[in-house]
């Protein structure tokens, strides 16, 4: 794909500068990291783009910005923007879905959900005070995006796997600057937010590029 290696080598030197904690540096390029996955989207696709795609990136980019603010106001509205970001993508995935599916691999994606979600809100409930409700809507939002992964994934097979292991690292990397947030910090806790954060956004981008790449050349 084009622009795929001038990408992975500016998320690299980025993740490199947050290792190396060069803050001065690598707070100014956060704000690029997303519009050049959306460059990517863009340059790569085949046919019309999807809108809500787009606007997801967009919240997304804002929502990086805000977050790069101290101050409680700037990571609510970071927060919203992220909230919006994830409503996007649950759209995206219920377009590829004329109804639910119901069986054993479902119901157990199901279980292991909801079962990450009482115990983690349990877990960060303590330390939430003010943020008890955002937070709990926030993670009850990518849960559900998690769970339409794993229906897409059950309609379409591996061309869907890389879009079920980006809704995955999403929560993994939210999960993570949950505990960063709102527990205890960990060593290198920046690094791994934005690691996973970063490698889930570049795989939600990439699997709805190869899909609607193999849509448009059935189709024609």
């Amino acid at each position: 794909m084009r622009f795929f290696f001038p990408l992975l080598l500016f998320f690299i030197v980025y993740l490199l500068f947050i290792f190396f904690d060069y803050t001065s540096i690598h707070k100014w390029i956060k704000p690029l990291l997303i519009p050049s996955l959306l460059f990517f989207y863009l340059i790569n696709l085949k046919g019309k783009p999807r809108i809500k795609l787009i606007a997801a990136l967009l919240l997304s980019a804002a929502g990086d910005t805000l977050l790069m603010f101290d101050g409680p106001n700037f990571f609510i509205f970071g927060l919203v923007a992220f909230l919006f970001a994830h409503i996007l993508y649950i759209l995206i995935f219920k377009s590829f879905l004329k109804s639910l599916s119901i069986n054993r691999f479902v119901l157990l994606c199901s279980f292991l959900i909801v079962l990450y979600y009482v115990l983690f809100m349990s877990f960060l409930w303590p330390g939430l005070g003010k943020m008890k409700m955002p937070v709990l809507f926030y993670a009850f939002a990518i849960s559900m995006m998690l769970w339409l992964s794993f229906q897409v994934f059950q309609k379409l097979g591996n061309a869907a796997l890389y879009m079920l292991l980006g809704a995955f690292f999403f929560v993994f990397s939210d999960s993570l600057l949950s505990i960063k947030l709102f527990h205890t910090d960990f060593f290198r806790a920046h690094f791994f937010v934005m690691f996973t954060y970063l490698l889930a956004q570049f795989l939600l981008v990439y699997g709805l590029v190869k899909i609607e790449t193999r849509k448009h050349f059935i189709s024609n």
